[in-house]
């Protein structure tokens, strides 16, 4: 049998993973030998993550929605438009 990584592969699944994590991890104390500051690093690890994840959403969203646009521009402009530009680009 293969052995299955313990870290997920998409950045779903991990974000599902480190939410989890952070919410469960004060009644994991209890039965883990986890101090105080270690649970508060762990919630502040996870933490990192999710915010990262946000903005990695974001950008994303921001870049298709740019480039989204910049095509649309590009496309209603017209072939003899396009090739004007071509030419005036290239003119030495």
């Amino acid at each position: 049998m293969a052995r299955r990584a313990w870290f997920p592969g998409t950045r779903a699944e991990q974000l599902a993973m480190f939410t989890n994590i952070k919410g469960k991890i004060d009644a994991y104390k209890v039965v883990l030998p986890i101090t105080g500051p270690q649970a508060d690093r762990i919630k502040l690890i996870c933490d990192e993550f999710i915010v990262a994840n946000d903005y990695v959403d974001a950008m994303r969203a921001t870049t298709a929605r740019t480039w989204s646009s910049g095509v649309t521009t590009y496309l209603r402009a017209g072939p003899r438009a396009i090739r004007l530009r071509l030419r005036r680009r290239l003119a030495p």
